[in-house]
């Protein structure tokens, strides 16, 4: 028995020797050797504007006004169009009616059909205020709608369009 303890003590300090260096040792770098290559590539997302200043212009009776918006830029993400819109003039009920629509819905719109999905539409009104979001790039129309009224009107709009497109830049290491 007496020979018995002092293996134990041997085992038991050995133990704590293993979880004290386990828990505290640092541990070498486990992971896959990366490639010889000293380049890192880091992604950013840049903001960038696109103000459509559109002014005064006149929207004739019966009729509409339309504006192209033509978004090709392939890394664009987050896109958003934004404004203001002011109606003047055109008789009793001096209002217009707002719409957004993509190329394919325009085209119903523009062959007197009704199109099936509007990205923004507003009602007939004075002024308002445009808030859209835009799902892709493509072709879009922003279109001044007075095909209601017997009377041409002035409208004052500035609209913008806002998205983040990224870029990927390669950089070599510091070492």
């Amino acid at each position: 028995m007496k020979s018995a303890r002092p293996v134990l003590a041997a085992i038991a300090l050995s133990l704590i020797f293993l979880i004290l260096y386990r828990r505290y040792a640092q541990r070498p770098n486990t992971a896959p050797p990366g490639p010889k290559d000293p380049y890192t590539l880091q992604v950013h997302a840049i903001p960038v504007t696109h103000n459509l200043t559109l002014g005064e212009f006149e929207v004739p009776a019966k009729g509409t006004h339309d504006v192209k918006i033509a978004l090709d830029e392939p890394r664009m993400r987050n896109a958003r169009l934004t404004g203001h819109f002011e109606a003047s003039g055109g008789g009793s009920s001096g209002t217009i009616q707002v719409m957004l629509l993509n190329e394919s819905e325009y085209n119903r719109f523009t062959n007197h059909s009704t199109p099936s999905q509007f990205l923004y539409l507003s009602k007939s009104a004075t002024n308002g205020n445009i808030e859209a979001a835009i799902p892709r790039a493509g072709i879009y129309y922003l279109v001044f709608d007075n095909s209601s009224s017997a009377a041409s009107i002035k409208v004052n709009a500035d609209v913008t369009v806002r998205f983040e497109t990224v870029q990927v830049d390669s950089q070599n290491k510091v070492r």
